[in-house]
């Protein structure tokens, strides 16, 4: 439906999908709803000892029609995200690959070395025990997600480009229609350090009263811009959930 006119109950939202507008309620709302759900993962995920406070919290969270976006850090080290309302990814920021992929050259060179010359905990079968465990936990099983039971990629990584020397991180990767997830695990920590999810899972517990929170009327609609050609009014279309 194309509408030309905007009433006062219609918010446009931005070109990224996002409402234009956020609050201190909600960011507070959000940060608490984000922060519970961290420490389940946690425990899901093995990372014993782990204990995660808002005081300890850097969060960036953005309001969406279906929920919210964005990541929380805890104690400078473990990075949660969430995308439309859904967990989508976590974290190790002291053992992820991100660690020799920066920017300075030296830096990835120190990080390399210093894990090449490593103990190395585990063996791919071990790792892979790892990140299957990891899923189950979180009831990413074959039957919901429709993953094979075998991972569509695994690999450990290696120092050099011919990787002769490996190094003790290993990734693995699950597909199907619609859905994916990547987890890598240490083989110096024995945990899992990074994962990423898409697909229709992990559903956070989004605050009900998020338009209240957000300052915005119960009948606010959410509208996005239609392409309209130089020198014409713009014009606008109802944001579809379900849309593309």
């Amino acid at each position: 439906m194309i509408l030309t006119n905007l009433m006062t109950y219609m918010v446009v939202l931005t070109l990224s999908g996002d409402i234009p507008t956020n609050t201190p309620a909600f960011q507070a709302a959000t940060l608490q709803t984000m922060t519970t759900n961290a420490q389940f993962f946690a425990d899901k995920l093995g990372l014993v000892g782990s204990r995660f406070t808002t005081n300890a919290a850097k969060p960036d969270l953005i309001p969406q029609p279906v929920g919210f976006k964005g990541s929380v850090a805890f104690d400078s080290r473990y990075v949660f995200r969430a995308l439309n309302g859904r967990f989508n990814g976590f974290g190790d920021k002291l053992y992820w690959n991100r660690r020799f992929q920066t920017s300075n050259v030296t830096t990835n060179q120190g990080v390399l070395e210093e894990w090449a010359a490593a103990t190395n905990r585990l063996t791919m079968t071990s790792a892979r025990e790892i990140a299957v465990h990891a899923m189950d936990s979180l009831g990413l099983i074959p039957q919901k997600t429709g993953f094979p039971v075998k991972p569509t990629l695994e690999k450990q990584w290696g120092y050099d480009e011919d990787r002769k020397l490996k190094l003790p991180y290993y990734t693995f990767e699950w597909e199907s229609k619609g859905a994916a997830c990547r987890i890598d695990v240490s083989g110096i920590s024995s945990n899992v350090v990074l994962m990423e999810v898409s697909g229709p899972f992990l559903y956070l517990n989004n605050p009900t009263n998020r338009l209240d929170l957000l300052g915005l009327p119960p009948n606010t609609v959410f509208v996005r811009k239609h392409f309209t050609r130089p020198g014409q009014p713009q014009t606008y279309e109802v944001y579809d959930p379900n849309g593309p």
